[in-house]
């Protein structure tokens, strides 16, 4: 499994080092400029992550890769753990460079700013998997998965939208901004995480069209 990660990331690796760069001009700026302060950064990079995956994982689609790589010696387990894998590599380079501009906003450098990477970091692979997820269900060519994975999105917009009619959004908001910066946000969003991803290899391993 771990020669296909490096075969994935060597296959990958333009739109790896364009998304780097992209990062890196943003830390130079973020060091310069005292008004740009360590989350904004955060948030800047969280965001050009995102893009990149979609990118990334789009042009996959289209060329029809993980049939390709469903031929080779490896389990469906492998290759599920494969992206997991792929997704959190990519994410921690953002995560050494958001450590690194600790350097430079000294200030920052506090338990409550580390913890509040780590709730970034679970966060950002949690959605990110969740996107996944809802990739792998779409194979799956039955109505009840299609209703499944947008019934979930459509939960999650009517939780929002009642919070904000009963007037507790802001409670809420609070209350989530305070966990984010603490050992309890950073512990449950990683574990949010990890079990999306175990959900996630579950799903893939039982979708059969990969190997169409």
């Amino acid at each position: 499994m771990w020669p296909l990660l490096k075969t994935e990331l060597d296959y990958t690796k333009e739109g790896l080092v364009f998304t780097y760069a992209i990062a890196v001009i943003f830390f130079i700026v973020a060091a310069a400029l005292k008004s740009w302060d360590l989350f904004g950064y955060v948030m800047n990079t969280s965001i050009t992550y995102f893009i990149a995956m979609a990118i990334i994982g789009s042009e996959e689609d289209k060329e029809g890769r993980t049939r390709h790589l469903a031929g080779l010696p490896v389990t469906p387990q492998q290759l599920a753990m494969l992206d997991v894998l792929y997704v959190a590599l990519f994410q921690l380079g953002m995560v050494l460079l958001w450590l690194c501009l600790l350097i430079f906003k000294p200030e920052d450098a506090k338990p409550t700013t580390l913890w509040g990477m780590l709730s970034q970091n679970g966060l950002v692979l949690g959605v990110i998997t969740m996107f996944m997820i809802h990739h792998h269900l779409s194979f799956f060519g039955e109505k009840k998965y299609h209703l499944v994975s947008y019934g979930l999105l459509l939960a999650l917009a009517l939780l929002v939208a009642g919070l904000i009619l009963s007037g507790h959004l802001k409670a809420v908001a609070r209350f989530l901004w305070n966990s984010y910066f603490s050992a309890t946000g950073a512990l449950a969003s990683t574990f949010l995480w990890l079990s999306l991803s175990y959900l996630n290899i579950m799903i893939f391993v039982r979708r059969k069209s990969y190997l169409e």
